[in-house]
């Protein structure tokens, strides 16, 4: 998704520099179809290229949809029509994996991260009462120097679950399965 992604950028990014760049043409005529090419592109913002999957997505459709219903003719005239097929394209293609990706995951089947989630912090809780074990038969440095490695990571997991519950909650990128902490 991501190289997906990447593509539509490139797409929106190449775009908008080449009517920046038919904006300073000598042809009046070529450099009036720029700079209304390019309104229609700045009133969907600056950085279209960072806003959420979806609304990048729905943004795309919309421009597009504008230069093609009213502008056709400006993007013939600026030899822009390879680049707004291949904005049309990868914007498609993304949308396209975005859903199959959503759909599949929401066959997922329930319960299977929550036991995966019980298993391996109960898998956890017995590596360390071992680790404890073998530190009190047999004291060495490295032992505790493991224990405290085992318990910074798993400090930085629950400042990252909660870091990322938080954003969940104000409404942030994609929607995700519930991560709850690790006891340790």
């Amino acid at each position: 998704m991501q190289a997906l992604d990447a593509q539509r950028d490139n797409a929106v990014i190449g775009i908008k520099m080449m009517l920046e760049a038919w904006q300073y043409h000598f042809d009046p005529v070529i450099k009036n179809n720029a700079f209304a090419l390019l309104d229609i592109l700045n009133r969907f913002g600056d950085r279209i290229y960072k806003l959420r999957y979806q609304l990048e997505t729905a943004t795309i459709n919309s421009i597009v949809a504008e230069w093609e219903e009213k502008h056709s003719d400006k993007i013939s005239q600026l030899q822009l029509i390879d680049w707004v097929n291949e904005l049309k394209t990868s914007n498609q293609n993304f949308n396209n994996k975005y859903i199959a990706r959503t759909v599949q995951l929401s066959e997922v089947e329930t319960g299977v991260l929550a036991s995966a989630r019980t298993a391996s912090t109960e898998a956890y809780r017995t590596l360390k009462q071992h680790i404890e074990a073998h530190a009190l038969l047999t004291p060495n440095a490295e032992y505790d120097q493991l224990m405290a490695k085992l318990s910074s990571l798993v400090n930085q997991y629950n400042l990252a679950v909660t870091k990322y519950s938080s954003t969940e909650e104000s409404g942030g990128e994609d929607q995700k399965p519930e991560s709850p902490q690790t006891p340790s």
